[in-house]
């Protein structure tokens, strides 16, 4: 456990009162994995909320208590935890666990307690079914694979899709799906839809299996491929279908081909597949031309969050995970400080509740966030490609 002062939601009585409380700082709580990432991205907004004097309510300054505990990625602490900072400490809302498995069942008993609650990465729809208090800063897999079917068809004027997922992962499927539904709606026809199996945590991969599939891929009219899959197994495909000619060369929309300066057919991957450098090293050749969805925005304010934070630490590159917890804290102090906040802990936590809610067009670092009276925001998807080895901004896809 670690507290961290500067600022949090303190209340002091007035004449011994308790229905005339003065607000005397704003108090927040972390239920996290405590690593480098966190211990980053944590260090970096409380120095610039230092800068700017803490939060600005009602024209006033207040400062900002931090209370980070680690629930080391267990479920049963992650739970102890929030109980904790809620009926304990009495923070004025929470960031929760990053893990859905985590996340889920936070969320049950932040929402129980009236407490609001952002979870940076769960993208599981259960974190924030039917829970009024609990909130995400990334987009459900599902949105995503909308924005990508959106993205293929209005800039490459595409029509005949392929799509191939891992069995058996929620994630890759539910992408997959999400682009198939979307696609065949309102853009065109799925010509291949298959999923391929891949060992839990296994760095070993069957290349018989991917040498079929992408052999039967490359036999039909497909004009794009989307990879929802992880890293390993899309260098993988991508690497196999660059070596295949039929694929290749087997481009049926020259058009398409030349508007997007690719070799052969378009191949989009999903979510982090650019994110490890040892793993693209691998790829850095084939994946010339890949798109892939990208967290991090090409905006002005991300530049200069980009610069500043690597200024800080050395150089070091900021991850989606952390361009995501970035955002969490970035959208509380947000509704926070558009909050009429008395004192009251419960009217306090039901105004964050409120303004958070109604949160339209936040600048964050994975783009503009806007959340219409629930806790799945919506946001434009960001998509980059690889041009002469490095990651390029290329495009965003937005509702």
């Amino acid at each position: 456990m670690c507290v961290l002062r500067t600022s949090a939601l303190h209340l002091r009585k007035d004449n011994q009162n308790d229905r005339h409380l003065q607000l005397t700082k704003i108090k927040l709580g972390a239920n996290v994995r405590v690593d480098d990432e966190f211990t980053r991205i944590k260090e970096f907004w409380l120095a610039k909320v230092n800068v700017e004097g803490g939060f600005t309510i009602g024209g006033k300054k207040y400062q900002v208590e931090l209370m980070v505990l680690d629930n080391d990625g267990d479920i049963s602490k992650a739970e102890q935890n929030q109980k904790s900072l809620i009926e304990e400490h009495r923070v004025l809302a929470t960031i929760g666990p990053d893990e859905s498995s985590l996340a889920i069942p936070t969320a049950a008993l932040s929402n129980e307690r009236k407490t609001v609650m952002i979870s940076a990465e769960s993208t599981n729809p259960a974190t924030t079914q039917n829970q009024s208090y609990v909130f995400r800063a990334s987009v459900l897999k599902s949105f995503e694979g909308t924005m990508v079917a959106k993205l293929v068809s209005t800039r490459y004027g595409i029509t005949k899709a392929a799509v191939i997922y891992q069995c058996g992962d929620r994630d890759s499927e539910e992408l997959a799906n999400s682009f198939k539904e979307a696609w065949q709606q309102k853009y065109g026809e799925i010509v291949f839809y298959e999923c391929i199996g891949i060992p839990d945590c296994s760095l070993q991969l069957d290349f018989e299996s991917v040498s079929s599939i992408i052999h039967r891929l490359a036999e039909t009219s497909a004009e794009v491929l989307f990879l929802p899959t992880n890293e390993l197994l899309s260098y993988s495909l991508i690497d196999t279908a660059k070596s295949n000619p039929k694929w290749t060369n087997g481009l049926t929309n020259q058009e398409s081909r030349t508007q997007s300066s690719l070799i052969g057919r378009l191949i989009i991957g999903g979510d982090h597949i650019f994110d490890t450098s040892y793993l693209f090293e691998s790829c850095r050749t084939a994946c010339e031309g890949v798109l892939a969805v990208e967290t991090i925005s090409s905006s002005e304010i991300t530049k200069a969050f980009v610069a500043d934070f690597g200024k800080m630490f050395n150089g070091t590159v900021v991850s989606d995970d952390e361009a995501l917890m970035y955002d969490s804290f970035g959208l509380l102090k947000s509704a926070i400080e558009r909050c009429a906040v008395t004192g009251d802990l419960s009217l306090d936590r039901e105004c964050v509740r409120n303004s958070l809610s109604s949160t339209k067009g936040y600048r964050g670092i994975s783009g503009d966030i806007t959340f219409s009276g629930r806790g799945d925001p919506t946001k434009c998807v960001n998509f980059i490609t690889v041009i002469k080895g490095e990651h390029v901004s290329v495009a965003q896809s937005c509702p």
